[in-house]
């Protein structure tokens, strides 16, 4: 049985994984929203610093498939990207 420390830092914990898939949902958004392409073209470079590296880490998600899917979303029509876009965010926010 977990006492009452215990029960506050896995909270916590799972609070800061939500906290780093919010800005990876923020980054497909804008992966698949953005109208003029200034906000993907972002999404597309910061998907090769470290610190986007770092973003997954923090919210256990695997970078090379979030790269994978995400260029996949940039790749395809408005309309199905949009459809691609929010299935993937859904799987993102299910998993805490």
């Amino acid at each position: 049985m977990m006492d009452i420390n215990q029960h506050c830092t896995i909270a916590i914990l799972i609070g800061f994984v939500k906290l780093w898939r919010a800005v990876v949902s923020q980054a497909i958004s804008d992966a698949y929203l953005d109208k003029t392409g200034t906000l993907r073209d972002e999404v597309l470079e910061w998907m090769e610093s470290e610190d986007f590296e770092i973003v997954c880490d923090l919210a256990f998600i695997n970078p090379d498939g979030l790269k994978k899917n995400i260029n996949r979303i940039v790749d395809m029509n408005r309309s199905e990207a949009k459809h691609v876009g929010r299935q993937m965010k859904e799987l993102i926010d299910r998993r805490y």
